[in-house]
This record gives C-alpha cells, structure tokens and sequence, in this order.
C-alpha cells in the first residue's frame, strides 16, 4: 500500500509539491519526496492489464458540459504552441478499478454556493475526450455521487471525499491517494484551500486579474485523483504544479490527453 499526498502551489512558492510513503522491500516504511513513488509503472500497467477487459461501454458516458467555458484568451489560442508536446505527463501509480473514480463533496467552508460546480467541470474538463490541443480517448469517468459530512483529509476511512480544508496560503489544493500493491487506487481525498481568499468560481472562460481559477484547480486535482502526476519540465501542461492568478488552465494539454488516455 502507497499513501501519496500532492499539492497545486501559487508561483514562486517554495516547498515539497508531493511526498509518498510506502514500505520498502526491506519491510521498513520508506518516505519519497518530489520523486515518483516505488510503486509506479509496473504495479500500474499490470492494474491496465487486469482490468482493460473489464471496462464499461463508453456510449454517451462523457457528455460535453454546457456553460462553463474552456476556451484560453485569444492571445494564447493564437499560438499553437501552448497545447505542449504529447509525451509531457507523468503518472504517480495506480488506476481505478473499471476506470471510475466516484467521489462526495463535503461544503463546509466552501467559499461560495457555487463552488461544487467548479469542481464538477474541473472532473469534467480532465475526462474530456478533445480539447483543442487534440484527441485522445479515454474511458476515465468522474462519478459524482452527492454530498457527505465526512471531513478527514489524509486520513484512510473507504470514502472518496472532495471538500475544503485550511492549508498555508500558497498551497491551492492537495490530494490524498492511497494505491494498494496490485496498483488500483482504493481511495482518493481532495481538499482545496479555504484560506484562499481570491477564488473565481464564475464559468466565464476570462479569469479576473488576481483571482484564482477554481475549476482550473479542480482540473489539476482531479488529475492527480485519477493517477497523473506533476510534470514539471514544461509549464504547459494542466499538471505543472504551480497555477498563477487570472489564468484560465481548464483545457487540457497534449500531454495531459496522452497521459489520462494512456491510462485509461
């Protein structure tokens, strides 16, 4: 069993941006910080194995959301460039069983009425098939399944838990995996940070200067949820670990499509 802990910074914030620990071959409990756990690729392709035959119908499972815009500005949809090459992804191991990923929202401190739809087209946004920077199918599907009063962020207890929590002011949002030795994730909890105070919640594609895009964040937390990592060697990419105000990072790159299609 690997439980691994990942976290979205604000620019030029210093800090670890994941830690994993685990139990080494030697039996002792190992701690990796910044690095791609131990148990990674080949506990992960044989869990791709196990279940690809098990994989649901994919028909009409990913609707295209209406309202909340994608779009970059038009000053980034003017260069192609910003979509990144197809090999920027990382993954940090693990798989759901039969691809879903089902989750509960947790309100409590959420900063406005309207953040639980944020966070749902972020799930949406990074199970998406296209965007503009190309296609890769997936059969990734975010399964909402209603509100909860669980509140334990970091904490094993079998429940998928999406909520707010108070982190350091630089911390956007953390997610919390826990994978077991035959490479399936058995939990996921992601909080985002309720002492940040300049949250955008709003649909609009156009992120206000100086706030923060939630289902940007959302895009990148659930990203990490369904087993991708940070990749850090271009900024490009919905999983570079840092995300600045006023910008709108809902589209997903061409590493994150081959990353999330890759792995599902």
């Amino acid at each position: 069993m690997i439980a691994m802990v990942q976290v979205l910074r604000t620019p030029g914030s210093t800090g670890p941006s994941a830690a994993s620990v685990y139990r080494a071959t030697d039996g002792q409990l190992a701690l990796q910080i910044d690095e791609t756990p131990a148990l990674g690729s080949t506990a992960t392709a044989g869990a791709l194995k196990r279940i690809l035959a098990k994989r649901a119908e994919p028909a009409a499972k990913h609707p295209e959301p209406a309202g909340a815009a994608k779009t970059q500005s038009s000053e980034l949809a003017a260069v192609p460039a910003y979509c990144g090459s197809s090999n920027q992804y990382n993954f940090s191991g693990g798989v759901w069983q039969q691809s879903v990923f089902p989750w509960t929202y947790n309100s409590r401190s959420q900063p406005a009425s309207d953040a639980l739809q944020a966070i749902k087209y972020g799930f949406q946004f990074i199970t998406d098939t296209s965007s503009v920077c190309g296609t890769y199918y997936t059969f990734a599907f975010a399964d909402y399944r209603g509100s909860t009063t669980r509140y334990t962020w970091g904490t094993r207890d079998n429940g998928n838990v999406v909520g707010w929590a108070g982190f350091d002011p630089h911390i956007l949002g953390a997610t919390y995996s826990w994978v077991d030795s035959a490479g399936l994730r058995v939990e996921v909890d992601i909080a985002f940070n309720n002492r940040v105070t300049n949250w955008f919640t709003g649909l609009s594609g156009t992120v206000p200067a100086g706030r923060v895009d939630l289902i940007s964040v959302a895009t990148h937390e659930a990203g990490h949820g369904f087993g991708l990592a940070h990749y850090e060697a271009s900024s490009y990419p919905v999983m570079f670990p840092t995300l600045g105000t006023g910008v709108n990072k809902r589209v997903k790159r061409s590493g994150d499509l081959t990353g999330m299609g890759t792995l599902y």
